[in-house]
Formats: structure tokens, sequence, C-alpha cells
């Protein structure tokens, strides 16, 4: 296989497991959900979800879990990113957050 041929502009990326993606394949399509709390808040998704994005509103940082990946999100900031396919999010929070899954 080409190396040469994995990459964004090919529209195919290698993956650390040596496997082949279509980066269209991992786009993120459309908002699954919404949520806010301010407490430890498990989501469920309700079908396959692969973005996630979260805004910190309270005074207190936050963290939450995908597939295993803990990230901390401090007071004001926002996160979002797109991850492998997730079914749960676990945020742990004292203070207030909002946050966005999409799939």
């Amino acid at each position: 296989m080409d190396i040469n041929a994995m990459s964004p502009a090919s529209g195919r990326i290698l993956k650390e497991d040596n496997t082949v993606v279509n980066i269209a394949d991992r786009l993120v399509t459309a908002v699954i959900g919404t949520f806010s709390g301010s407490a430890t808040t498990t989501y469920t998704c309700s079908s396959e979800c692969n973005g996630f994005g979260i805004v910190n509103t309270g005074a207190s940082d936050l963290t939450f879990t995908i597939n295993d990946i803990t990230i901390t999100v401090s007071s004001g900031e926002s996160f979002e990113n797109v991850f492998e396919s997730f079914s749960s999010v676990v945020v742990t929070a004292t203070d207030t957050f909002k946050a966005i899954v999409k799939g």
C-alpha cells in the first residue's frame, strides 16, 4: 500500500493499528443530543456517537470520560472533538456545564 496515498488530502488515513479509514466515514454528521448539569452525569447515546463538545460554565474544573480517555476542562473553557465510536460519556463535575453529543 502506498503510504503517500494515506493523508487527509487523499480522503484516507492510516490508523496506528495499520487499518485504513476513509475520512468521510468518520465525519460527524448530526447532533444526537444535548445535556447539562451541575453534578456527575452519565449520558447514554441513543445511536452510535463519535463527536462530543462541552463548555464548563462553572467555577471548578470538570472531567469527562469517553472510551477510557479522561480529559479535564478548566473553568470557563470548552472542548470539542471527534472520538472512536462510543455509546456513553461520563461528566464528573461539581458545578455547571453544557454538552453536545454528535454522531
